[in-house]
């Protein structure tokens, strides 16, 4: 991985969660951007994206959750900390987590600010 920074893709982990937060079609983009691409295996499995389709794309494929966690400068995910699992500087996870789902009311926006 020869970019600045690396964006991991991780997978969701909140029962019933289908959607992942980068399509492969997208990781072109982010290339383009500088960002090299890290997936944790199976992220967009439930959303019907093989991993080979990301690494078709350009991206590479981690070895485990923990491993896309701890080599990404930013991840990228659709759920709240709150909904899958607390990520801050306690557990040696980048301080930067962006969501593509907008808070569904004040509780889960109240669960995402205190997790920081």
């Amino acid at each position: 991985m020869a970019g600045e920074m690396i964006a991991g893709i991780l997978k969701e982990t909140l029962p019933g969660e289908r959607r992942v937060a980068v399509v492969p079609a997208n990781v072109p983009a982010l290339k383009k951007l500088g960002l090299d691409v890290l997936l944790e295996p199976g992220a967009g499995a439930d959303a019907g994206f093989p991993d080979a389709d990301y690494v078709k794309q350009g991206a590479t494929l981690g070895t485990s959750h923990t491993d896309v966690a701890l080599k990404a400068d930013l991840l990228l995910q659709v759920r709240t900390p709150g909904a899958n699992g607390a990520h801050g500087p306690d557990d040696g996870v980048p301080g930067i987590v962006l969501f593509a789902q907008k808070a569904d009311d004040e509780q889960a926006g109240q669960k995402a600010s205190s997790s920081q």
